[in-house]
């Protein structure tokens, strides 16, 4: 009696064990080297735009560019790129064709994608969500 009660036992923990290591691996963010495309509305214009994000992991951490369809942002690198929990931080320049200004974007993965928003440094800001392509 006191051997099967060891053996369940056993195997409960073992279970118990293997589920909470699927539940933690299942938490994790996967490497996020690729390009995502997304899209965003952008209000001081009016106009839908699609956004595009390069990223690669390196052994500093996340790098990468990013560039739009409209113009605002011609390609550039993100800059002070932070990845904790599952929330992508970065920031990069953009231009409206008279001045030059700073964007923050905030970004969960969730499900696959990248969902969040931006910020400019003036208060403006928007939704986007990204989805990778390569």
């Amino acid at each position: 009696m006191k051997r099967n009660l060891f053996y369940l036992l056993s195997g409960a923990t073992i279970v118990l064990a293997l589920s909470m290591g699927l539940g933690f691996a299942q938490n994790q963010v996967p490497n996020l080297t690729g390009k995502w495309v997304g899209e965003t509305t952008v209000s001081d214009m009016g106009q839908t735009d699609e956004v595009t994000l390069i990223l690669e992991n390196t052994e500093v951490g996340y790098t990468g560019t990013i560039f739009d369809t409209l113009g605002i942002v011609p390609e550039t690198e993100i800059e002070d790129v932070s990845l904790e929990d599952n929330t992508l931080t970065f920031t990069f320049t953009a231009t409206d064709g008279y001045a030059t200004f700073s964007v923050s974007m905030t970004l969960t993965y969730e499900e696959g994608n990248l969902v969040g928003y931006w910020v400019t440094d003036d208060g403006s800001s928007g939704d986007i969500e990204f989805h990778k392509v390569e």
